[in-house]
């Protein structure tokens, strides 16, 4: 039989992970079955942690650029005095300004 990669075929997958637990002792499928929730738990948080960032990192833009926008609209301070107030490119300002026109 030619070799390949067992990665492809999913069902395969699961049929020798099947095959690999049934094998095991109360203890190892005991030990393995809390294995499985921990890294479950884990990629949940991992999930949760990045909807979360996403979502702050969402309204903490939209805030900024509302306050840019707010500067560009007064026309007191230059493109490079707002960049310098906020801590951005000279560049994002004037992308900025050009998408609010």
């Amino acid at each position: 039989m030619p070799k390949f990669d067992i990665s492809v075929y999913p069902n395969l997958m699961k049929a020798v992970e099947i095959l690999d637990t049934s094998n095991f002792t109360r203890g190892q499928h005991r030990t393995y079955t809390n294995h499985l929730f921990t890294v479950a738990d884990i990629n949940y948080s991992r999930m949760e942690s990045y909807d979360k960032g996403f979502d702050e990192g969402i309204d903490k833009g939209l805030q900024l650029s509302i306050a840019i926008y707010k500067d560009i609209q007064k026309g007191d301070l230059t493109h490079e005095a707002i960049a310098l107030k906020y801590g951005i490119s000279v560049e994002e300002v004037e992308k900025l300004a050009a998408a609010f026109k």
